[in-house]
């Protein structure tokens, strides 16, 4: 009898599954999500297309037009494309950056890196990025396996005492008996923020 009512259970539930009023109820959740993506992808388009979006340039003078890079960073994915297109241009400020792989657990670059000529040539170094330095603590990093960040700005970072040097774009902050070291991309040299109305001015085209 167990089995019988098993049997029966098992080919009841099959048939409300295969039906069409099912089927159609399945589609509704899907829908929305697809509605819900399409007013997102909509939202994003605006957003980029607004007159006060911010963009990045590098420009290395202020003669020429320069190059777009991406929009002001919003997020760590944003860090990473300007990063690497800078590195594609070999327009970081560093005797060496050879990005050599991007890890969803652990840190996110590791790569070959000379700072400069003086500096030791360091094989797959690791590297954190993050948008914000202020990040680097609440995403439980420690300077003992990340000892290099590179972000788009500083932030507020009350917990730390951060050290300027004497590069504009670097700073250092001390976490127990290990050194950080930061390297800010919006503060280097030939990196400028302007906005979509800017662009026209200098004959960039979005």
């Amino acid at each position: 009898m167990t089995e019988c009512f098993k049997a029966c259970v098992t080919e009841l539930i099959s048939q409300i599954e295969n039906s069409p009023e099912h089927l159609t109820f399945r589609k509704v959740p899907e829908g929305r999500k697809h509605i819900k993506s399409a007013q997102e992808l909509e939202e994003n388009k605006r957003g980029l297309g607004s007159p006060n979006q911010n963009w990045v340039v590098l420009k290395n003078n202020d003669k020429e037009s320069g190059v777009i890079l991406s929009r002001e960073p919003e997020n760590e994915a944003d860090v990473l494309a300007i990063l690497w297109k800078l590195e594609a241009l070999g327009a970081l400020p560093f005797r060496r950056f050879q990005t050599l792989g991007n890890f969803k657990k652990g840190p996110d670059l590791i790569a070959h890196f000379q700072e400069d000529e003086r500096s030791n040539p360091e094989r797959y170094a690791t590297i954190e990025v993050e948008n914000k330095f202020y990040n680097y603590i609440p995403h439980g990093h420690i300077a003992q396996q990340y000892p290099k960040v590179i972000c788009w700005d500083l932030g507020q970072t009350p917990k730390l005492r951060i050290e300027p040097t004497n590069k504009k774009y670097k700073f250092c902050v001390r976490q127990e008996d290990y050194l950080i070291q930061i390297y800010s991309i919006r503060r280097m040299d030939n990196i400028k923020i302007v906005t979509t109305e800017q662009l026209k001015n200098e004959n960039l085209d979005i």
